[in-house]
């Protein structure tokens, strides 16, 4: 069995920055998933919760890949996880299944203008019923006013952020121009930016201060979304980030096999206070906010994010 074949499909898994916080131990009949911490940002991931939640996209990615190579398989969690956060157990062979699996390489984060149509709501429903965990919660929404609010505690939460000059340091080091060979951060076109603003976009940022442009782009950006989802967890540390990220890459792949877009949001969720905003907007009662995303039809398709060789992952 070539285990080493599933983690093509598991680091295609989106990432904060698409920085790509994995590695991985590939053992005789299991796979050892562990949290790359050179590659957490700093300071826009300062408590590792992105980072955890990429882990868990990961695994998500892994099981839907498994199950259509038609790998019979369990996971071993750690109660708390710190670099080794998951071991995949491999047991021999069994029915394969497509569902999902074309959907690993077709998403992408889309971050164009969404046009102006409503997902139906079986679709939204479908997605909804797709978490498990009792210690999880999904609220889809798409009510104007409620979204109206959300829109406006991201954008504070983006003009904070962006006022943080090294925030802004931090997010321009992993800016790639259009061109780039490097095979991870997030490529200008990635955002629709143009090949000539691609070039000079990382240097505005590290010098110039936009809070205030960016505010308002969020405040847009959050409005156009047709939908937006929260997943909220009970607890709030590395074990509860890893399942908010099986259960968001669960639903953006569930979504994609739907025809529907998305793009991931988390101004909101990094910013304590916009937390406590989410919280007592949405009325989440013995929840906390981990996840905040938009789901809808883009004007535009959207390019893949670069991604790293699988051998740059395995550690010995």
């Amino acid at each position: 069995m070539e285990i080493k074949s599933l983690l093509h499909y598991g680091v295609l898994a989106p990432s904060s920055h698409n920085s790509q916080p994995w590695a991985f131990k590939i053992g005789e009949n299991n796979l050892e998933i562990y949290a790359d911490f050179k590659r957490k940002l700093k300071e826009g991931d300062k408590d590792g919760r992105m980072l955890f939640v990429s882990l868990g996209c990961l695994i998500t990615n892994l099981k839907i890949a498994a199950d259509y190579l038609g790998l019979a398989y369990d996971f071993n969690y750690l109660s708390e996880p710190t670099g080794l956060a998951a071991i995949m157990n491999f047991r021999g062979e069994k029915e394969k299944s497509e569902k999902y699996f074309k959907a690993i390489a077709e998403r992408r984060s889309n971050r164009n203008r969404y046009k102006d149509m409503l997902i139906p709501e079986p679709n939204l429903k479908e997605l909804e019923n797709l978490n498990c965990e009792k210690s999880l919660r999904i609220n889809f929404i798409t009510g104007q006013e409620l979204k109206s609010k959300i829109a406006e505690i991201s954008s504070q939460a983006m003009g904070q952020a962006m006022s943080n000059r090294n925030f802004r340091r931090e997010l321009a080091s992993w800016l790639r121009t259009n061109l780039t060979m490097k095979k991870d951060g997030m490529p200008g076109n990635g955002h629709g930016i143009s090949l000539l603003v691609s070039f000079i976009a990382p240097f505005i940022l590290r010098h110039v201060n936009v809070s205030k442009v960016e505010a308002k782009k969020e405040k847009k950006r959050i409005m156009n979304f047709p939908a937006v989802g929260i997943i909220s967890s009970k607890e709030n540390n590395p074990a509860s980030w890893l399942k908010t990220g099986e259960l968001l890459e669960m639903i953006l792949l569930a979504a994609q096999s739907r025809g529907i877009d998305s793009a991931i949001r988390v101004a909101a969720i990094e910013n304590q206070e916009a937390r406590e905003k989410l919280k007592n907007a949405l009325n989440l009662k013995g929840f906390l906010p981990q996840m905040l995303f938009g789901l809808g039809y883009a004007e535009k398709e959207a390019p893949h994010s670069p991604r790293r060789k699988i051998e740059d992952f395995i550690i010995s």
